[in-house]
Parts: structure tokens; sequence; C-alpha cells
């Protein structure tokens, strides 16, 4: 019997076969790769829904969302934005918590930068408007606040010559806890405070200090912006915000943390700056403390177009670091309050540059009493000896002056005033 192969089809059409084959495999692909995009954005929005009910504490209708930081579509009962009928006013509802107070903002300017930071935190329910002010020689600083959804509010400090952006600006939704506490931003320690009182009662804010004496504090529909005046920070610390009803009684108290054992301890470098050329290292100037000899090196870097200098206590490194030549050095371009310990005591010392504009350089101690300081070649070195380390007599100011006397700039020394 003979077997007969079956003939064998075309080579065009084995070809087209092939091509079939691995289209349907490629179809089949974008099947699966399209159905895997959809289930991964299904579990993306459903996270994303989770998060933000759960951040909103279940407050905000439906639906609203800060898509324009205008405030003009929507937001809890009680608020209202700065659009439409309402543009006069925003008012932040006090729900939830019941002690929250009622707060009325009058219509103001607010910059476009401002708008759009405010407008990027999904939780910000209306435009911001200015809290309050406070002019400083480089320009005004500004607490911007808005109502948040939920029953909160949100605010962004604004500084002089800084960037504001979204990542300025923070939400705060109160709770049972705080019914007898203030709300007080931090990060602008030991002078500088800001904040809001929420006591629906508050009616005044002081500020008291350790030694029993108390300054007051501005508040505009519960917020404040306030910055300690250096004579007050020279002598004591604050320790407390006390708020007060319209009868003189105390409705909420908000403790500051101690002034963290100033000066701080050395945390620095503990061996010369890596580019500096130790092969061409000299020593600038030195000065006798109660463990030996303190120093302050120099040396040209080789990194860059700079000069390196370290602080040494004997031969230990104690901190230090490299400065371009460009731009020139002007008034106190480097002040380091520092307390370091060696051979078990502690030593405290003052050292840093000045710019070639400096004739003078002064140290004011808290009596009021000064001392000229020897520059050389840019670079001070000032041990605080035993006398000087009495609280009442410490260091407070370090005062940088011209060759007519007059004052160029002038650093507070809270490190040293405020130390325990």
């Amino acid at each position: 019997m003979t077997v007969t192969a079956p003939p064998r089809p075309p080579a065009s059409s084995r070809s087209l076969d092939l091509e079939g084959l691995i289209e349907e495999a490629r179809s089949r692909a974008r099947r699966r790769r399209t159905g895997y995009a959809g289930a991964a954005l299904a579990a993306l929005a459903l996270a994303a829904g989770l998060f933000f009910s759960i951040g909103h504490g279940g407050g905000g209708p439906p639906g609203a969302r800060n898509s324009s930081g205008d405030g003009s579509g929507g937001g809890p009962p009680g608020l209202h934005g700065t659009g439409g009928s309402n543009a006069k006013e925003i008012r932040f509802s006090p729900e939830p918590v019941r002690f929250l107070r009622t707060v009325t903002l009058p219509p103001t300017d607010v910059p476009v930068g401002v708008r759009k930071a405010f407008a990027g935190r999904r939780y910000s329910a209306a435009a911001p408007l200015e809290a309050a002010r406070l002019p400083t020689p480089r320009g005004p600083f500004v607490l911007w606040a808005s109502p948040a959804y939920g029953g909160g509010w949100c605010q962004g400090f604004q500084q002089p010559r800084m960037r504001f952006d979204r990542l300025s600006v923070s939400c705060t939704w109160p709770r049972p806890f705080m019914r007898h506490r203030l709300a007080i931003g931090g990060g602008y320690w030991p002078g500088l405070f800001l904040g809001r009182v929420p006591q629906r009662a508050a009616r005044t804010l002081r500020l008291r200090l350790e030694d029993g004496n108390s300054l007051a504090v501005p508040i505009r529909s519960g917020f404040f912006l306030f910055r300690v005046p250096d004579r007050v920070l020279a002598q004591v610390a604050p320790r407390a915000f006390l708020a007060y009803d319209a009868q003189g009684r105390l409705v909420a108290r908000e403790s500051l943390p101690s002034p963290l054992a100033f000066p701080s301890f050395f945390g620095g470098i503990q061996q010369p700056p890596g580019g500096a050329e130790l092969a061409h290292k000299r020593e600038v100037v030195v000065r006798e403390t109660p463990v030996g000899p303190a120093s302050i090196w120099a040396a040209p870097s080789f990194a860059a177009p700079a000069r390196c200098t370290w602080l040494q206590i004997r031969r230990a490194v104690w901190g230090g670091g490299c400065r371009r030549y460009e731009p020139p050095r002007r008034g106190l371009s480097e002040v380091v309050p520092l307390s370091v310990r060696a051979k078990g005591r502690i030593v405290n010392l003052l050292w840093g540059q000045v710019g070639g504009d400096v004739a003078k350089l002064d140290v004011r101690f808290q009596d009021a009493t000064e001392k000229r300081l020897q520059v050389t070649k840019g670079v001070f070195l000032y041990p605080v000896l035993g006398s000087h380390w009495v609280r009442g007599h410490r260091p407070a100011f370090l005062i940088a002056r011209d060759t007519r006397g007059r004052t160029l700039r002038k650093r507070l020394l809270f490190e040293f005033t405020l130390a325990r």
C-alpha cells in the first residue's frame, strides 16, 4: 500500500497563517494589559476615596472639592466663600467641636501664589484671607487662613523672600482634648509664634515669661502672629500662652517647651572640612580656655574657590566648614555660640567670621556692659569665662560696627541667654 503525503500549502499561504497567529497573540496581550490597567485605576480610585473620607473626618458635603480655591462651589453649613453674594467675609463654622469659636475675617488682597498654594490643599474649603500681619525690616510676615472641610481650618505662614507653596499650608481639626488648649505653630522658636485661640470665650491672650511677667499678644478672631522682642529674650525665656475671657478667667493654657538646654552641645564635624588643603593650613587665632588652647585654623579649598575654617580645642576638631570667596562677606557672616564637653568640663565659646565692612566687633552682656573682640583676618574667637556665665551677666548680643561706629548688624545670642 502506498501512502501519499497531503500536498503542502503554498509558501504564501503559510506566511499568512503565521502572521494571523502573531496578530491574534498581540491582540490578546493588549486586552490583558488594558484589563490590568483598569483594575489598577479602580483600586487607586477606591484608595483615594477612602483616604479622602478618613482625612475629612466625615465632614463636608458629598463631592465637595477645592478645585478652584474660591470657595464658591459649596461647603459645610455656616461656611461662606469669597465669591458671589458672600464676597465680604469668610466665616468658620464652629462645628463639630462645641467650644470652637466662629471666625469672621474681612476681605483682603491675596497674592496669586498664596491662592494657588491653598487651592493645592484639597481640604481647604475657600480662598485664604489675611489673619495676621507682622512688619519686619526685611518685609512683612503674614499668616493666611481659610476654613477646612469637616469643621477645621487651614493656615499658611508667608515669610519675606521665601517660597510659599502648598507645603507651606497645614490644616487642623480641633478635638475635645483641645477644649482648654491653644493651637500653636512650631518651628519658630524661640522668638516667633503663630497659631489660633479656638475657645469661644477667649478675649485676651498673654505670653507668660520665666520671671513671672507677661506680654500682651494681639489676636484677631482668635488668630495671632507674635514676635518676642530681643530685649526680652536677652533676659528671660517664654514659658506659656494664657487665654482669658472677658471677666479675666483663664479659659486656655499652652505651655511652651523648655529652651532645650541652650546652648546646643556640639554635633558637627570632628575633622577638618573635606575640601581643605591641609598641606596649606595655618593657625589664624588662638585663645586659652580652662581645658587648653582653642584655635581657629584656615586652609584653601581644592574643590572650589573657597576658604575652609575649623575650630580646634587642643588637637580635637569641634566644627567648621568651607565658604566661597564670592560674593564678599559682609556684616556677621557666621556666628557660632557653642558649648562643648572636653576633659570632663563644659566650655562655652563664641566664634565665627565677619565681612570686610566690619571695623569693630563687640559683645554686649545682660548687665549692659560691653567687651571689644579682636578680629584677625575676618575671624573671631571668644571663650566665655566663668564670671560671664552667671545669669544676668551672660553674653546677650554680638554687635558689628563700621569705622564710624554705626551698627551694621546685631545678633541676639539666645543660645546663651536662654541656657539652663
